[in-house]
């Protein structure tokens, strides 16, 4: 019963956050809003002071074999 509790809250969590996005963008950028560039940097930012400290409290870390993939898997997203 808890673990659905757990995954509604994160469904609901994610939903909200990702429903909200676009909004949020539109605002720092427009008229009154920042620069894009400095708005995306600013953004950024803020997503790496939340999940730094969210990655960080997450165990087991992966192992030394699986960091080179997860390397060549983020340089790949970051290309696309």
């Amino acid at each position: 019963m808890i673990a659905r509790r757990k995954t509604a809250l994160a469904y609901l969590t994610l939903a909200i956050i990702w429903g909200t996005t676009w909004h949020a963008i539109r605002v720092s950028i427009g008229p009154a809003g920042f620069p894009t560039m400095l708005a995306a940097a600013l953004r950024f930012t803020l997503a790496l002071v939340v999940l730094i400290p969210l990655a960080w409290s997450v165990r087991p870390w992966p192992r030394r074999a699986q960091w080179p993939w997860l390397v060549v898997a983020g340089m790949l997203n970051a290309l696309g």
